[in-house]
């Protein structure tokens, strides 16, 4: 009796392996389709600040700059540190999250060609409830 089910395990085991190999091939469908979808929603991005604002003057980098202070002082955001360097800023502004969170929002529609280049958020050694943010703007110039 033993031998005549022996020849059930390779076929068994097949049948496993296809199993796994069509939840595989699912999967990866899926992924695909989602890959694609994404692909055709970054073809029809246009970031708003491109299209939206002028490039800003050299002489007019002075006035971008105390725009985003003002926007930080605005938020009731200190002021720890601000880096101008040619066309970027590094601003280090302590706050508390509503703040932080407001200042960001306030950059999403810039009187000037500005982008974010990136941020980090980390609280404050003084409490936790407030929060340093380190920002890197980008603004265009005209050349």
């Amino acid at each position: 009796m033993r031998t005549s089910l022996l020849w059930l395990f390779p076929g068994l085991l097949l049948g496993l392996v296809l199993l796994w190999l069509h939840g595989s091939y699912e999967r990866m469908r899926v992924l695909q389709n989602q890959v694609s979808q994404l692909q055709r929603e970054l073809d029809t991005f246009t970031p708003p600040q491109a299209t939206s604002r002028p490039p800003v003057k050299p002489e007019a980098l002075p006035q971008v700059y105390a725009w985003l202070v003002r926007q930080a002082e605005q938020q009731n955001l200190r002021l720890v540190r601000m880096e101008p360097q040619d066309a970027m800023a590094r601003l280090v502004l302590e706050g508390g999250f509503a703040s932080v969170f407001q200042f960001l929002k306030s950059m999403e529609r810039p009187p000037y060609a500005l982008w974010v280049e990136r941020y980090s958020l980390i609280p404050t050694v003084q409490s936790a409830q407030e929060l340093q943010l380190e920002i890197l703007v980008g603004v265009e110039v005209q050349r």
